[in-house]
């Protein structure tokens, strides 16, 4: 990947792509073209295939998706599952013909079965069904390896497939309802701080986490694009936090004196999900935002974009 090389970047101004984004321009990359919900319907074939024809991109970044959470994903089954097959479907049938060289598809921890709770590798991304708790939306990341490598087997382009576990940092969703942990928990502290009511929160203080902020897994996915030993590659961090500790340093930072309260759910969460990163490692990945520091800059970000942030 060289830096003249057009890059194309789906989800550009989401949580991950907008990371990738300042990560590529620090590298002085370019050559970028921006695809989000804005100025790209990637549901619709026609729009995508007419993209890709006009801008011949060599390096493809597909970090967008339809995703809602675990508050979410039971009341958006269908949505979620069908409009994320569209997606991943309608890009890869563009670049059929093009003279792309390598593509890097974001996939997720979800793909993963609920059994699978600790040291899990990349050989049991088909183990049994995909959790539970995200079936619809792993369903769709485990559908889109599929296509991958049927894409290579017949049109020889290359991929690389990562699993990425929990993210979080500036330009995420902050929805209580909708959001993933950290972006959820903080906004819910945020709230419960400004009206002067107690923190609740879901689930139990025992389930465990590792959260990687965005900056280094945006530096992470340029290292996967250009290495060429592994097609599937876990993303996260190493550091497991239970969820109770986490509460506590969003506490620490929002200086929130108020009450904690733990809710009981019908939601089934995931206790514990801790990946194998022994081929992130290998290539060279070393992760430089420490929890504590990682939420104090998505909390400073939240607060001063508070207007505009996803809530």
């Amino acid at each position: 990947m060289n830096k003249k090389d057009k890059i194309l970047i789906t989800g550009s101004s989401g949580l991950l792509g907008s990371a990738l984004v300042r990560y590529l321009n620090s590298k002085n990359y370019k050559n970028l073209l921006l695809i989000n919900s804005k100025n790209a319907d990637l549901t619709d074939l026609k729009k995508v295939t007419k993209l890709i024809k006009k801008n011949n991109p060599k390096y493809i970044f597909h970090c967008a998706n339809k995703v809602f959470g675990i508050g979410g994903n039971q009341s958006n089954k269908f949505q979620m599952l069908n409009e994320n097959l569209l997606i991943n479907s309608n890009l890869l049938k563009a670049i059929i013909n093009t003279k792309v060289k390598k593509v890097l598809f974001v996939g997720s921890t979800a793909v993963y079965n609920e059994k699978l709770k600790y040291n899990i590798s990349e050989d049991k991304i088909f183990f049994k069904q995909p959790h539970s708790t995200e079936y619809y939306y792993s369903l769709s990341k485990r559908i889109m390896l599929e296509q991958l490598l049927a894409l290579k087997n017949f049109y020889k382009i290359s991929y690389v497939y990562v699993v990425m576990n929990n993210l979080y940092g500036p330009k995420d969703n902050f929805n209580v309802k909708t959001a993933h942990v950290v972006p959820s928990l903080i906004h819910r502290c945020y709230i419960a701080k400004k009206k002067n009511k107690d923190f609740e929160i879901w689930g139990s203080p025992n389930d465990k986490r590792c959260f990687l902020y965005s900056n280094d897994a945006s530096e992470a996915l340029a290292m996967c694009m250009k290495q060429n030993n592994f097609e599937v590659i876990n993303v996260g961090s190493k550091f497991e936090f239970k969820i109770s500790e986490v509460v506590n340093l969003i506490k620490s930072q929002l200086n929130y004196n108020g009450k904690i309260k733990w809710v009981k759910s019908n939601l089934k969460t995931v206790k514990r999900r801790n990946i194998n990163l022994k081929r992130i490692t290998k290539i060279g990945f070393k992760e430089k935002i420490t929890l504590k520091n990682g939420i104090k800059k998505t909390i400073n970000w939240l607060i001063s974009n508070y207007k505009s942030a996803r809530k």
